[in-house]
């Protein structure tokens, strides 16, 4: 009698749904198990900004300014999450909803208004022509 032992892929609890603004510092922390074995993760449909750390399966860094595309005010990304010990994998999908942050215009400073010699009301050379 032969006896074989059916290997098991990891158990990854699913984060749920995150939500975030624009320009926000994040980190989560993908909860996953396995029996002895090493576990590497991946993940794609990150919003912009993010990475997921390959050996420890931390979400972090900063999400993008840009990762809402104008005129929409929220953005929903579609996030997968594998986690793999080496011989079997088991995958997570979850929404992360993205909020645009309304920022002020790039461009620098105000700039001075002149009145020059002819703005103080009267008629230019020209207009009295």
């Amino acid at each position: 009698m032969r006896c074989t032992s059916e290997h098991t892929p990891p158990d990854v609890t699913n984060p749920g749904v995150q939500r975030d603004t624009e320009n926000t510092t994040r980190s989560l922390q993908v909860v996953a198990s396995d029996d002895d074995d090493t576990l590497s993760y991946g993940a794609i449909g990150l919003p912009p900004g993010l990475g997921i750390n390959a050996s420890s399966g931390l979400i972090s860094g900063t999400v993008s300014f840009t990762a809402v595309n104008h005129p929409a005010t929220i953005f929903d990304y579609n996030v997968e999450v594998k986690v793999s010990d080496g011989t079997a994998a088991a995958t997570v999908s979850f929404v992360w909803t993205l909020d645009d942050l309304n920022r002020a215009p790039i461009g620098g400073q105000r700039q001075r208004q002149h009145v020059g010699r002819h703005d103080r009301g009267r008629p230019s050379p020209r207009e009295r022509q």
